[in-house]
């Protein structure tokens, strides 16, 4: 599981307002990084994509992956604990489809959609 999260998400554009996994204003996207960091990705004008350098509690942190069983479909059951700093953390449920790759995650803040980055 933490393979298949490693690397940049974009968020869909189709999302609420407001709803991001890092609850930072200025996020368009989030990039798991194979040691267990996450940053906030933003984008200036159309440029590149890059990590987030405001220096806030939620612009970047920590991630782990929880498995929590089986689904009743016998499905291999996780959530994706998002840690802010000092700030706490929020765990995720995630739901992905293979074509485009895409990460849906619940939580209790709401839902929201990504699309990975080639």
């Amino acid at each position: 599981m933490d393979a298949i999260l490693d690397g940049r998400w974009v968020r869909c554009t189709s999302n609420p307002a407001g709803v991001t996994m890092t609850h930072s204003a200025d996020e368009v996207g989030i990039e798991f990084a194979a040691d267990g960091t996450w940053y906030t990705l933003t984008q200036t004008d159309g440029g590149p994509l890059v990590r987030s350098t405001a220096g806030s509690l939620m612009e970047q942190g920590t991630w782990a992956v929880i498995s929590n069983g089986t689904s009743a479909t016998g499905a291999m059951a996780v959530q994706i604990n998002i840690v802010y700093g000092t700030a706490g953390f929020l765990p995720w449920l995630p739901t992905f489809s293979a074509t485009p790759t895409e990460l849906s995650a619940d939580s209790e803040s709401g839902s929201v959609v990504y699309v990975a980055v080639p």
